[in-house]
């Protein structure tokens, strides 16, 4: 690998979502393509238009998507990106090409419906290998600004399922990356669009345990993915974290870096060959020092580092009331902003 790919990937995600388009489709022309750069009224959802001529006639539906790695694109999106090849009869198949990287859901759905996939690690390599060191660097010198923003799909642009966060978010992190930065220290300036969310969800259902429950936990917070094996539980209840694997490797291994960062382990029942349940209290029994940021950082572990997807394809949280008389309510983290 490229030691530039790192330094390539950063560049692209200060472009313009404009200007991440046209080094997509500059990149196709060096292979051999004709491309065009769709406008935003007309693109249907399509981003370029890439053809090539030969013995048999090519023609590609191109979706770029600049995104921060921590967010990957997921099952949906794939799903939704399928649906543009049936706009289009000439269409021979689509491209989904981002700056970040995809689930191993959207991967799985992406080979079953003849979706090619290009995630930023392989764009930055595509382009060194490709472009000249001149183009290149035209390309991504940050002089290179029209000003444009994405369109919103009322505006004509593309709709996703999985949509940017709207602050800087950083690189994807490793479970040891995270598990490093997880500490009472944190405020929500270092937390993401959707871990400060999460943190706010949080405070939320600390208080109600005050106001609704006489004190006690009351309740819990079931957890909906887009991209997570429906199979796969993960819920929350006053600092305790619960997670039910459909794979005893996965949950092995995460109940291996709990040990390794000194996690308390509530329960751990392995079953054979069917998965696993692991309870985790990472910030111990928290009695009445309860840390939003905290318990977000580490719901981002799990998700990212034990569920493989990203907080981005949380559908929705239900609380579960313990009483078997409140009714169960569902919660959307966009309202805890």
């Amino acid at each position: 690998m490229h030691r530039c790919v790192g330094k390539v990937r950063s560049q692209l995600l200060e472009k313009s979502p404009t200007e991440f388009e046209t080094f997509v489709a500059t990149l196709w022309e060096q292979q051999g393509w004709d491309t065009t750069v769709t406008t935003a009224s007309n693109d249907a959802g399509v981003d370029i238009i890439a053809e090539r001529s030969g013995v048999h006639d090519e023609k590609a539906a191109i979706q770029a998507k600049k995104y921060a790695g921590s967010n990957k694109i997921g099952r949906p999106d794939i799903q939704q990106y399928d649906t543009l090849r049936r706009q289009d009869s000439d269409v021979d198949f689509v491209i989904i090409v981002t700056t970040s990287g995809f689930t191993q859901q959207a991967e799985q759905l992406a080979s079953q419906l003849n979706v090619k996939l290009v995630n930023g690690e392989a764009l930055a390599e595509a382009a060194l290998d490709s472009l000249a060191e001149s183009q290149l660097s035209t390309l991504l010198s940050p002089d290179r600004q029209d000003g444009n923003t994405e369109p919103t799909p009322e505006q004509g642009g593309s709709a996703s399922l999985t949509e940017p966060e709207e602050r800087p978010k950083p690189e994807k992190l490793s479970v040891s990356e995270l598990a490093d930065s997880l500490s009472s220290e944190l405020t929500e300036s270092d937390l993401t669009e959707k871990e400060a969310q999460l943190a706010n969800l949080y405070e939320w259902y600390w208080d109600q345990r005050n106001t609704d429950f006489n004190g006690t936990a009351g309740s819990s917070l079931v957890f909906e993915f887009d991209a997570v094996d429906s199979l796969e539980v993960y819920q929350f209840l006053v600092g305790l974290h619960s997670i039910e694997f459909t794979d005893t490797k996965r949950a092995r291994q995460a109940r291996k870096t709990a040990q390794q960062y000194n996690w308390d382990i509530d329960n751990w029942e392995p079953v054979t060959r069917a998965g696993a349940l692991l309870n985790l209290k990472p910030n111990g029994n928290i009695g009445e020092a309860f840390d939003p940021a905290f318990e977000a950082r580490f719901t981002r572990i799990v998700v990212e580092g034990f569920l493989d997807t990203d907080l981005h394809t949380v559908r929705l949280i239900e609380q579960n009331p313990f009483d078997g008389m409140t009714e169960a309510r569902t919660l959307n983290l966009s309202e805890f902003k």
